[in-house]
């Protein structure tokens, strides 16, 4: 509530400060919204009001020297904060990539130690039960479609799509689309 009150007192301070025209009161109702963004954890906000704060200062010097000082703190504070949670995210990611790449590396690994079979020695697949919706998007998959040209294809959300290959691949026991259309066309349904 009280973050609330005080966004609404800063809008109306650059509200008044724009209709007179008094310049120096716009810029820190800037600085003032600019503070208020970051301790809400909006930094990329707080930056875009701080920015605008500082451009201002840049221009004229003799005008709030310790306004500029305070505002530039405020902005190094908030690219502080930013670029610790930066490392963080880049931290994550890297972890979820090397997760990925192990994963990768493993399943590769599986599938050149198997031997190799001959495809008539392979036992046939049961071919899944489709419903017909299913059988409309392995279709439209088959035919080369992106996920959001068969959402548009078929008036559905890209999510819904998503949702239905996920489905579709479980069913056929495949670990992509490629394999999923291979094992279609082997199935005779496309």
């Amino acid at each position: 509530g009280e973050m609330r009150k005080a966004r609404q007192a800063y809008d109306r301070s650059l509200e008044y400060a724009c209709a007179s025209g008094d310049t120096l009161m716009i810029v820190n109702a800037w600085k003032g919204l600019g503070r208020l963004f970051a301790e809400q954890g909006r930094n990329g906000k707080s930056l875009k009001y701080l920015r605008k704060a500082e451009a201002y200062y840049a221009v004229h010097p003799d005008e709030g020297k310790g306004f500029r000082t305070e505002n530039l703190n405020y902005m190094q504070e908030v690219l502080s904060r930013q670029k610790h949670r930066l490392g963080l995210l880049t931290g994550i990611l890297t972890g979820l990539a090397m997760v990925a790449l192990g994963f990768i590396l493993r399943r590769k690994k599986t599938r050149s130690e198997a031997p190799a079979v001959p495809a008539s020695s392979l036992p046939a697949r049961e071919i899944p039960e489709l419903s017909e919706r299913e059988r409309e998007i392995l279709d439209l998959l088959a035919k080369g479609y992106t996920t959001p040209q068969i959402a548009d294809a078929l008036s559905l959300s890209a999510e819904t799509i998503k949702w239905y290959r996920k489905k579709l691949l479980v069913k056929f026991d495949v670990a992509n689309v490629a394999e999923l259309i291979s094992s279609a066309k082997g199935s005779g349904l496309v």
